[in-house]
């Protein structure tokens, strides 16, 4: 423990903002669940996602979150969409997913030197699925040929974030910052979040 204790201060010298943003959210899962708020884990915030040695091979930065890589997802259609949608989510929207589609424990990391999963599942709303359908879609070409979409660099300015050109679930959601309601990275305020991409 004392090595993870070391390895959760040099996160927070180094990201000392995300650490903290972290912290008593719903994202701080020893700190909000009874569930893992035991001695073993010694109140860890960070190995949830992500661990200094033996991460996951995944392109998530030191990831631990075990990855169900034979879940497949319903994506969103529609008749009137003009842009292209990947056939499953990228990357950076299977890390929430990893969680949020109740498909695995949330505690169900790679590398842990504290107790092993006890398998349970997100529930409640935070629980999204595996039917992406009705959901603002992910793994979409922003595109701006489209006149009611405003261009890349004024979404990025207003805090949208793009993966490889696409909207992923971290677009729009920050997971180490509650700042806003639901971990946005923009404020719903006047429909802010919304604008950020869209003009009408």
């Amino acid at each position: 423990m004392k090595f993870f204790k070391v390895f959760t201060s040099a996160l927070l010298a180094i990201s000392g903002s995300a650490f903290a943003g972290i912290v008593g959210t719903a994202h701080d899962i020893p700190g909000v669940s009874t569930t893992y708020n035991n001695a073993n884990n010694d109140g860890q915030v960070c190995i949830y996602c992500h661990t200094p040695h033996n991460a996951l091979n995944f392109t998530v930065p030191l990831w631990n979150h075990n990855i169900n890589s034979a879940q497949t997802y319903t994506m969103y259609t529609s008749s009137t969409l003009d842009n292209t949608i990947a056939s499953a989510p990228g990357d950076v929207s299977l890390a929430c997913l990893s969680c949020h589609d109740g498909q695995t424990a949330v505690d169900s990391v790679a590398f842990s030197e504290f107790t092993a999963s006890n398998g349970q599942m997100i529930t409640g709303d935070p629980l999204i699925g595996t039917d992406l359908s009705n959901d603002h879609p992910i793994g979409i070409t922003y595109g701006t040929a489209d006149t009611a979409i405003n261009s890349l660099a004024t979404a990025t300015a207003a805090g949208v974030t793009f993966y490889a050109g696409k909207v992923e679930c971290a677009s729009c959601h920050d997971p180490h910052s509650d700042t806003y309601n639901f971990f946005l990275r923009v404020d719903t305020q006047n429909s802010a979040i919304c604008t950020a991409c869209h003009n009408k």
